[in-house]
């Protein structure tokens, strides 16, 4: 990667769809973070651990993207979810969209960083 034109348009919650777009483009090197890409060393993007939030964060400090795209989960914030939670048990639904907020509230945060 280019350091004096960054990490050009990068992505988190989402498998390289943009990225390679964003270098096609010139606009620079972009990455994808996802459970189905990896890191240097291997380990898988999950973002329910804490390291790998923590190497998220420091990537976007380290690479400076131009634009950060984000997509993470949505389906426990939609409307047709709500015909699930019965079927699902109250407790499971609570957990469940606990853990979605979280990643949620972390996209926000990146953006933040890369902002």
């Amino acid at each position: 990667m280019d350091p004096s034109v960054g990490a050009g348009i990068s992505e988190v919650y989402s498998p390289p769809r943009i990225a390679p777009l964003s270098a096609a483009a010139g606009l620079g090197d972009g990455w994808s973070l996802d459970l189905s890409t990896h890191d240097p060393g291997g380990r898988e993007w999950n973002f329910d651990l804490a390291e790998s939030r923590n190497r998220a964060r420091k990537l976007v400090e380290d690479t400076g993207p131009t634009l950060l795209v984000g997509a993470p989960m949505c389906k426990y914030f939609s409307t047709l979810m709500q015909w699930n939670r019965r079927r699902m048990g109250e407790e499971v639904y609570q957990r469940e969209r606990a853990k979605a907020v979280k990643h949620l509230e972390f996209a926000l945060e990146l953006y933040s960083l890369q902002a």
